[in-house]
């Protein structure tokens, strides 16, 4: 049942009906019933999983307090083993049940998939509720329910975002009795705009560059290029997307979630900065449960560097135990460790820059601020220069791409490619700026005035027009 399919309406408009005539203290028992549905749509044998994990995560919450030194980080570890070891279990059947010339590196955008959807997500949640608990960071529920629908809350199950228990389990319990109006019609605009996100850009964008990016050795250097950069906005428009409907329809169950994505295209100031505004929820995870253990509590440049290129290399491998996955999370890796080293070194500059101003009481010689459009164009330049790692179908693919960017070649200009890169960064700019306006309003009126009524209309005439194709998954169910 996908975001942008009508069956998807129909359950989401019964499960919103029947959630506000409910008493709010059943309101959770009709979420997890609703939530079980839901993904039963999509896999019947994966429901096991769900329900295994959440019984094991459930019953050590509650034993933890009791316990103490080893036999306290046991309990912990085995349910960090269980929550961790099916999706580990996947993704390894995944790596070597398929060849690289049939499965994209990186999963790639036309391809089945083994791993059950949502399965890294509903883990990752399950680790992190064990992991909370066991540091104190969260009280343990004695609420079977509660637990269920934290890890299967329905809206945020398949792709995100993760939500801490300490934040979603009371949520569930603290929602009006009656529909907020200001609430809903956050909700409304959100699930239009990822409607009109995926549909009416990221599946029509991908449509047009999977082609060159499989094949470039005819397409010329300027339309790979295109390519490239059109499957960056499509990719963006489909990421966001997906969270701009799971927090619609959450608020339209009286919920609120966090944002996912911290508008990474038009306001990033590194690489790292560029995946952590890609992807709020998940690079946060990775600091708190990946990057904060293996650096541990001390100072060390030396352990702070391991834990930077270990970290971003175990998010390769999640996203796929791929030649071109791997080999992402290694440049990845080396990237962020080099742009962290010339931060420091800049910022020790700058800071002695400003002394030696202030001890000379000249202002003239205070440093000028870093511009933010030079820092932008450096992260997503080198955003770009990895893409071509799990855009291809195999690292020899991967190869022909860079070989075609970097041995020009002619080649009849793809208009299409033009237009829809025109066409993306025009919605890019405006939903952006829109977005920023929406998130300071949040939770006050914000009546519609005409230009938006106009833009409104136009993304249900937009998504009207561009509908007629099965509904496309979105790309991290494929993670």
């Amino acid at each position: 049942m996908i975001f942008t399919s009508f069956e998807y309406a129909a359950f989401l408009t019964v499960v919103v009906a029947v959630n506000w005539v409910l008493p709010t203290r059943v309101r959770v028992w009709w979420l997890l019933v609703a939530s079980y549905v839901f993904y039963a749509t999509w896999s019947i044998p994966a429901i096991s999983i769900l329900l295994l994990t959440t019984v094991v995560v459930w019953g050590t919450g509650l034993v933890l307090p009791g316990l103490t030194g080893r036999a306290r980080t046991a309990a912990a570890g085995a349910a960090v083993v269980v929550s961790a070891g099916s999706l580990l279990s996947f993704k390894v059947v995944e790596a070597f049940a398929f060849d690289d010339a049939d499965l994209p590196a990186g999963g790639g955008l036309a391809a089945d998939f083994v791993v059950p959807v949502g399965l890294s997500f509903f883990s990752f949640q399950a680790i992190s509720y064990v992991i909370d608990v066991y540091r104190g960071h969260v009280a343990p529920s004695r609420s079977f329910v509660d637990v269920a629908t934290y890890l299967a809350f329905f809206p945020h199950l398949l792709a995100g975002p993760i939500v801490r228990a300490k934040k979603l389990i009371p949520a569930f319990h603290s929602t009006p009795r009656r529909p907020n109006p200001v609430q809903w019609s956050e909700a409304a605009e959100l699930v239009l705009v990822g409607v009109f996100k995926k549909v009416a850009l990221a599946d029509p964008i991908f449509g047009l560059n999977i082609a060159i990016l499989r094949d470039p050795g005819d397409a010329g250097t300027a339309n790979v290029a295109l390519a490239l950069l059109t499957v960056l906005l499509a990719g963006y428009f489909d990421v966001t997307g997906y969270i701009d409907i799971a927090r619609g329809s959450a608020k339209l169950l009286g919920i609120d979630m966090q944002r996912n994505s911290l508008l990474p295209l038009t306001a990033s100031t590194g690489y790292a900065d560029f995946w952590r505004r890609w992807q709020l929820t998940i690079m946060m995870w990775f600091r708190d449960y990946v990057y904060g253990p293996l650096r541990g509590d001390g100072r060390s440049e030396a352990r702070d560097t391991v834990a930077l290129f270990g970290t971003f290399f175990v998010l390769g491998i999640w996203h796929g135990l791929t030649s071109g996955w791997v080999a992402w999370g290694i440049a990845s890796g080396v990237i962020i460790v080099v742009e962290r080293n010339l931060q420091t070194r800049r910022a020790a500059r700058r800071r002695a820059q400003i002394r030696e101003a202030r001890r000379q009481r000249k202002r003239s010689m205070l440093p000028a601020d870093p511009s933010p459009y030079r820092s932008l164009a450096i992260a997503l330049g080198l955003v770009l220069l990895t893409f071509p790692l799990v855009t291809a179908t195999s690292l020899g693919g991967s190869l022909d791409l860079y070989l075609a960017l970097v041995v020009p070649s002619g080649g009849p200009a793809n208009w299409d490619l033009v237009a829809a890169l025109v066409v993306g960064v025009i919605s890019l700019v405006v939903l952006d700026s829109r977005e920023k306006r929406r998130e300071k309003q949040a939770g006050k009126p914000d009546p519609v005035n005409p230009a938006r009524a106009a833009a409104l209309g136009f993304m249900v005439l937009a998504v009207v027009v561009y509908s007629g194709p099965a509904p496309q998954s979105f790309v991290y169910f494929h993670f």
